[in-house]
């Protein structure tokens, strides 16, 4: 994992493959990670998961899926509330598969459970 100092972040997007198993722990489909991630469609999630020159995710991106399957709703309005202020006009629905189940004591986490724990530690 990479580590930001205070004068700049560095991140490394997850894998294609990274990406496919997110997809298959939630149990969702393509058109469901799309609309996740704030992606226009199952066809654009599928730019990221395969084809011979995957897009790497954008740090924006995966935040933003991280921080709806993390954040409760009230946290997530606070987000929508503050980009409020900044001039945004945007209303949150409810994110597919929002209520992950915990993983077993002995289990690794999974890439869900990073992602979540990912977007607590992003202060």
């Amino acid at each position: 994992m990479l580590e930001a100092d205070s004068r700049s972040m560095q991140y490394s997007p997850p894998t294609p493959a990274d990406l496919r198993r997110l997809k298959e722990e939630l149990g969702m489909t393509g058109v469901e990670m799309a609309e996740l991630f704030g992606l226009a469609g199952g066809q654009q999630w599928r730019k990221y998961t395969g084809g011979q020159a995957p897009r790497g995710m954008g740090l924006h991106m995966l935040f933003f899926a991280a921080a709806r399957l993390a954040l409760t709703p009230e946290e997530l309005e606070r987000v929508a509330s503050r980009m409020h202020a900044a001039g945004a006009e945007i209303k949150l629905g409810a994110a597919p598969g929002a209520q992950a189940e915990p993983a077993a004591p002995d289990t690794p986490p999974t890439l869900a459970a990073q992602l979540a724990m990912l977007a607590c530690t992003a202060d």
